[in-house]
């Protein structure tokens, strides 16, 4: 079963409502709602519809002449159905719109390559006052190289990392003044050769999951990924990683498929404050910035990748058929998603001007919070403030988020094991990877 990216939030989310109309696997897939301008059909994830929901309510007052039809699937489902639906797609029968299109279960990158699905930049560009700059850089060229913008993520995830002022003060580059991506992993070299046998310290993600990190996007082709695995310095990260997950083969990483469980084994983890957190989603990285004693005691910032640039991760990613009679309809649902109460109801608004910090002052602003049944100072409002600024003006990643992604942690999975070389390891993808892109 494929693995999506989770998106962890600590405010209040909303109570699923049942929407009147309804579409379950064990029908047929096509055909069930004639497809004219007056109705749309909604490819989905079940786990997705939680953000999505209360979007598709709007749709439905606002448009109540419009016959919607949701095709929602567990994760199991999203799997087992995957080909059938991304033949029926690819003959033109599939859906209008498909919501969260990173968990739908086919390769979507692919799906893209081939054209089926409809340019929305011409949509934006007609809507009064569009431009570019409203919006977190980079989200109208996810996934692609070309002029055309076929996927479209409505949210963003924020990660960041985190250290004592007293370890942000020995490591050689401080967080706070990162450069690049080759900043952090000098800094990460350090700490660890400095502290070998810390084993209460979260492991970075190496499920693939931020190659964006290094500037590489399947979109690149193989060449990229070549100059990437000559690089002595990713070859430094990937011994780093497979060292620490030696020296504690128990320890639970810090990736979002594992997020449940090591926010269970938080306390641990805290116990001591010899402290570099890797790679931390933003509310996560905010409460350990707060137990290591807020701005008195910590240091939290983004991550910059190798060129630069703050990244920001896309989900909630939106794609409609070319094949559709309903893009006006689709566009619609699209749109409501970017206004301000569902860009702020879910955490991670890519329209830069609902990018505020208000949430986060709100839920982690206060003098002190109660976190793991201690008191702790909370996250002051520059801190917040400078946070804030510094992802408005990031950049949207691409990295690996299809099939290719899996391939690339099969591959490291066994250098980290022990049971081939890094070498070997890169030369086995980079194969998988030109059949991939020769396909």
């Amino acid at each position: 079963m494929k693995q999506y990216r989770k998106r962890w939030y600590l405010s209040a989310l909303a109570v699923l409502i049942p929407l009147t109309a309804g579409c379950r696997t064990s029908l047929p897939f096509s055909g069930e709602v004639e497809q004219t301008s007056a109705s749309l059909s909604i490819d989905v994830l079940q786990d997705e519809r939680i953000y999505w929901d209360p979007v598709i309510q709007e749709f439905q007052r606002r448009y109540p002449d419009v016959q919607v039809e949701i095709c929602s699937y567990s994760a199991e489902e999203m799997a087992e159905t995957a080909s059938q639906r991304e033949t029926e797609l690819m003959a033109g029968e599939g859906k209008d719109l498909y919501l969260s299109i990173e968990s739908s279960g086919f390769d979507f990158y692919k799906v893209q390559q081939s054209g089926v699905f409809a340019d929305l930049y011409p949509f934006f560009a007609k809507e009064p006052g569009f431009s570019e700059e409203n919006y977190l850089a980079g989200i109208f060229d996810v996934f692609e190289n070309e002029e055309t913008c076929c996927i479209v993520p409505t949210q963003a995830i924020f990660s960041a990392c985190v250290t004592t002022q007293s370890i942000n003060e020995e490591i050689p580059v401080p967080l706070d003044e990162l450069e690049n991506y080759q900043d952090f992993v000098t800094d990460k070299l350090y700490f660890v050769g400095q502290y070998p046998d810390r084993k209460d310290l979260p492991l970075e993600s190496d499920s693939g999951e931020y190659n964006a990190r290094w500037g590489v996007a399947i979109q690149d082709g193989q060449k990229r990924f070549e100059q990437l695995f000559q690089s002595d310095l990713w070859k430094k990260e990937q011994q780093l990683t497979k060292h620490r997950r030696q020296a504690d083969p128990n320890a639970i990483p810090m990736d979002w498929s594992y997020m449940e469980e090591f926010q269970k084994n938080l306390p641990r983890a805290m116990e001591e404050k010899r402290y570099l957190c890797l790679d931390a989603q933003i509310d996560l990285a905010f409460l350990l910035y707060c137990q290591l004693g807020g701005a008195e005691g910590a240091v939290i910032a983004p991550i910059p990748d190798v060129q630069g640039n703050v990244l920001i991760y896309p989900a909630a990613c939106v794609a409609v058929s070319q094949n559709s009679p309903n893009k006006e309809n689709a566009f619609r649902l699209l749109q409501i998603m970017l206004e301000e109460k569902y860009q702020k109801m879910n955490g991670g608004p890519v329209v830069k001007k609902y990018l505020t910090g208000e949430n986060w002052k709100e839920t982690y602003g206060q003098e002190t919070l109660l976190i793991q049944g201690k008191s702790c100072p909370g996250a002051d409002g520059e801190t917040i403030d400078s946070l804030t600024g510094q992802f408005q003006n990031g950049r949207m990643a691409t990295g690996l988020l299809t099939a290719p992604k899996e391939k690339y942690s099969e591959c490291l999975e066994a250098y980290f094991k022990g049971e081939s070389s890094l070498e070997t390891c890169a030369e086995e993808f980079l194969s998988y990877l030109q059949v991939y892109l020769s396909e």
